[in-house]
């Protein structure tokens, strides 16, 4: 069943949600209950080290919410992910290619797009293995693998910062003119960008910190893609999704690819 992107996040167990400041005034906040609301007041505020501080407290009674809520407070305190990133990305529709190169365009500015918080990243995608509720684990998880894919793109984004398809391709109008992507120099790699095919040590899965660290490359973005298609699916429950669903789904049919044809490909993906 198709659902759109905004009220899945709206109605996934668990997930962050505005609560208000109710026990603003406590300086010692007590019990799971207050710890939340403060936790998410921090949150609300901005203030992630707060936030991750009430989280840290959270007994294990709450072992699920503190998990999938302390990743999102870690992303968000490094900088890399925050849920208006994505919100913002998607506006009132339900998102497409272009919304990947929205959110990275978000990132690139902040000067966060690096291999430290690749594998911060990484990171808080193998925390969430420790909860139990599995639509709210998967969930949490898109939204690592989502940060992933994101993060690498905004790594390609030239020196101005802005994610443009001179970034991806040698000559984009050529490229996407052209009917053959193999072998098609249009679609080469451009001068002076570091972000090859391959750094020489390409990533499995996010389960494991193998081959998310040294230079960006076009295979730890597929990688990501895929991974966030495994997790859509189980959230979701379906296999068929539209917008930015079904755009990471495409992106997932890059990695048999030649290098020209996956930039040709993302090229088309992500509306440059």
């Amino acid at each position: 069943m198709k659902k759109h992107l905004l009220t899945l996040l709206v109605l996934a167990p668990f997930t962050l949600t505005s609560c208000g400041n109710l026990f603003k005034g406590l300086s010692t906040p007590e019990g799971d209950e207050q710890l939340l609301v403060a936790a998410r007041g921090c949150m609300d505020r901005g203030d992630y080290n707060c936030a991750l501080e009430y989280y840290q407290a959270l007994s294990n009674n709450y072992g699920d919410v503190k998990v999938n809520e302390t990743s999102l407070a870690k992303l968000a305190n490094s900088n890399v992910f925050k849920m208006s990133d994505l919100i913002g990305a998607l506006g009132s529709s339900r998102g497409d290619g272009a919304s990947f190169a929205t959110m990275a365009n978000a990132i690139a500015p902040r000067g966060v797009a690096n291999a430290t918080n690749r594998l911060l990243i990484q990171t808080t995608y193998t925390d969430n293995n420790a909860i139990v509720n599995t639509k709210l684990k998967a969930f949490s998880k898109f939204i690592s693998s989502l940060s992933m894919l994101n993060i690498v793109l905004a790594e390609i984004a030239g020196a101005d910062q802005v994610l443009t398809a001179s970034d991806l391709v040698r000559n984009p109008t050529a490229c996407k003119a052209a009917g053959v992507c193999i072998g098609n120099a249009d679609c080469d790699q451009p001068a002076g960008s570091s972000v090859d095919l391959s750094n020489g040590t390409d990533p499995t899965g996010l389960d494991s910190s193998t081959g998310w660290g040294g230079t960006a490359s076009l295979k730890q973005f597929i990688k990501a893609a895929e991974m966030s298609d495994v997790e859509v699916a189980t959230f979701t429950g379906s296999t068929s999704n539209s917008g930015i669903f079904s755009a990471i789904d495409s992106l997932t049919t890059l990695g048999p690819l030649t290098e020209p044809c996956v930039r040709q490909s993302l090229l088309n993906t992500l509306g440059l």
